[in-house]
């Protein structure tokens, strides 16, 4: 599935798992594009195991970090 998306540079065409595997900017701001966890979704989530044993950890590092740095 190809996702459209429209920033800057004009129309860019990226694949839906190329934006769930990466850091992306939009605006010069980290966004980061998740999957949606709905039980529909159980065969993607099984055809791309290195989503929850390697992304969601690199995305909950994210998060943690903003948070702290919020806190201090």
């Amino acid at each position: 599935m190809a996702v459209l998306l429209k920033g800057m540079m004009g129309i860019m065409q990226e694949d839906f798992n190329e934006l769930i595997f990466k850091n992306n900017y939009f605006n010069e701001k980290l966004t980061i594009v998740l999957p949606h966890p709905s039980p529909l979704n159980i065969k993607w989530f099984k055809d791309h195991p290195g989503f929850m044993k390697k992304r969601i950890l690199e995305v909950r590092k994210i998060i943690n970090a903003v948070l702290n740095e919020n806190i201090e």
